[in-house]
């Protein structure tokens, strides 16, 4: 059984990554989930920082999510809200969620501020990323691109290493 993560919607903000963890749920390396509350705050936020975007374009994106998501969505969890503390009580939706669904981490950029999901967006992706890699699924250059996302400086490193550095075309640089 699939590793069950719900995704906050800090997360599913930029393009880029909500694509990538929507493959991610696609390819069963984890059973993504959410909440209307969630996707209702991350297209809320996207339309405030991007008036320009429309409406109906930001709704079929959350259809398409949706879709390509089996089961993503997490029901009955509102009862729970009232009874759980956190830093930021807005965030108690999202700790319900994952309550609710089981979750084993929550995916999130907000650190502190989600103290079930402490540091769950760095390993989770981590594992993700080597998950994909191992099975195949991303070449290096695929893990380069992930480790960009991620911001781990080391991934990258080692995706060009084995890219590009081949120890066998080393010579000695002649003195000038």
């Amino acid at each position: 059984m699939a590793f069950v993560v719900i995704y906050d919607a800090c997360v599913l903000y930029p393009a880029p990554l909500r694509d990538l963890l929507v493959r991610v749920a696609q390819a069963g390396i984890v059973r993504a989930r959410w909440t209307s509350d969630i996707l209702d705050e991350c297209f809320r936020s996207i339309l405030g920082q991007r008036p320009e975007l429309k409406p109906q374009a930001l709704e079929r994106t959350r259809e398409l999510m949706t879709k390509a998501v089996t089961d993503c969505m997490v029901e009955g969890y509102e009862p729970l809200i009232a009874g759980l503390t956190l830093p930021d009580p807005d965030d108690r939706h999202v700790l319900a969620a994952a309550v609710r669904a089981s979750a084993q981490a929550i995916v999130t950029f907000k650190v502190v501020g989600v103290a079930y999901g402490a540091g769950a967006l760095t390993h989770v992706l981590l594992f993700m990323g080597y998950g994909l890699y191992k099975a195949g699924a991303i070449g290096n250059t695929g893990l380069l691109v992930h480790g960009a996302v991620i911001g781990f400086t080391p991934i990258i490193l080692a995706a060009l290493a084995s890219r590009f550095f081949k120890p066998e075309s080393l010579r000695p640089v002649p003195a000038q």
